[in-house]
């Protein structure tokens, strides 16, 4: 307080010894916040943790709620994906999480895997949603939604996906007999290939007038579906766990 008797001649000089006066030094060193590598001592938890390395290099912000914690600047549970080329145990210690496996200890807001992989997209490739510009006849253009799947590893082609073609084949031409004809036809059918001397068989004789048989081969092989397949390489699809925050221990 100013002395008893106290008058000021000037306004500034009454400024300057009302600011002496409301000034005070304490004895020791006091900070509004801690700073560096060591974990702060009980009395100072109550003022946030500028954490370094101990190169002085920045780690995080953090406060003491129980034990000092700093939120992830990825939500958890988010919506965002990303791609992991490491071993799936490898990712549960990526970015702070502690090496648990979070289908066996499932995180919490303090404890876990901070990262997880996200196993909806195992043998798949990820694709844009939306619908194709291109309509493929007879069918409407393809429209691909957010979490829908689609496609196949291999593709066993149907006969109505068959090119038009056509197949040179033997003829039997008959003017025979039905004897004749049923025996030179059995005889073709059981033939492994087609007659090496001549692209048909005649059977003489005045009983039939002229008939065409077109010659079909069996085919005795088990059909085998197509790759269709992308070249592609094995990666690990991740997204974040429901783990909130880091922890110093």
């Amino acid at each position: 307080m100013l002395p008893q008797g106290y008058c000021w001649t000037t306004p500034q000089q009454f400024n300057e010894d009302i600011f002496e006066i409301a000034q005070g030094i304490l004895p020791g060193n006091f900070n509004t916040f801690n700073y560096g590598p060591n974990k702060p001592a009980p009395e100072d938890q109550d003022k946030p943790w500028i954490r370094t390395d101990n190169f002085g290099n920045f780690d995080r912000l953090y406060t003491f709620n129980g034990l000092w914690v700093s939120p992830n600047s990825d939500p958890p549970s988010t919506q965002e994906r990303r791609i992991w080329v490491g071993s799936e145990a490898s990712v549960w210690s990526f970015d702070g999480g502690d090496g648990s496996d979070p289908t066996a200890t499932p995180p919490t807001d303090t404890t876990g895997a901070m990262w997880q992989v996200d196993h909806a997209f195992d043998f798949r490739i990820p694709m844009g949603a939306g619908t194709n510009p291109i309509a493929y006849t007879p069918n409407p253009a393809t429209t691909l939604t957010i979490g829908q799947t689609l496609g196949e590893e291999k593709h066993l082609t149907s006969v109505n996906e068959l090119p038009a073609h056509k197949h040179l084949s033997p003829m039997i031409v008959s003017t025979g007999s039905a004897g004749d004809l049923n025996e030179a036809w059995e005889d073709l059918q059981g033939s492994e290939a087609y007659p090496t001397t001549q692209h048909c068989v005649q059977v003489t004789g005045s009983t039939f007038s002229t008939l065409v048989h077109p010659y079909t081969k069996n085919n005795t092989t088990t059909a085998v579906a197509a790759s269709v397949l992308n070249p592609v390489v094995g990666v690990f699809i991740i997204r974040r766990s429901n783990r909130i925050y880091y922890t110093v221990p």
